[in-house]
């Protein structure tokens, strides 16, 4: 039986939150993958612990598209008040949005730009 990285993923989560586990056990982990030949895989198990953690305390990654440069507090902020809740943010430009901002989780979009606006406009007028 091969073992999945989301299941790699999610015994290192649970031994890390076991007060009882050894101290070294990154490094453990670690040398298990070197091993057993998977050290391949180690980005996509980062990844799926990193979504493991993230859930267990509630933040939501979205992904602010605007059509010019933002900071990331502002990405964040805007972010936060559409999902009520926290958030981490990756940000991507697109001029074609001409401006305003879409949001993007892993399940759901929000189209909050002008030209979505102007598309959903012209709908209603044809």
């Amino acid at each position: 039986m091969t073992i999945t990285p989301k299941q790699y993923a999610t015994a290192w989560y649970e031994l890390l939150q076991n007060k009882k586990a050894p101290k070294d056990i990154n490094k453990k982990m670690l040398a298990h993958l070197y091993k057993t030949g998977r050290l391949s895989k180690l980005s996509e198990i980062l990844r799926n612990l990193e979504e493991i953690e993230h859930q267990a305390q509630g933040i939501e990654h979205v992904i602010v598209t605007s059509a010019r440069e933002m900071t990331d507090a502002i990405a964040k902020k805007l972010a936060k008040e559409i999902l009520k809740t926290d958030v981490t943010v990756s940000k991507e430009i697109n001029p074609d949005l001409i401006a305003g901002i879409q949001i993007e989780t892993k399940n759901k979009r929000w189209d909050l730009s002008l030209k979505n606006q102007l598309v959903l406009l012209s709908k209603q007028l044809i």
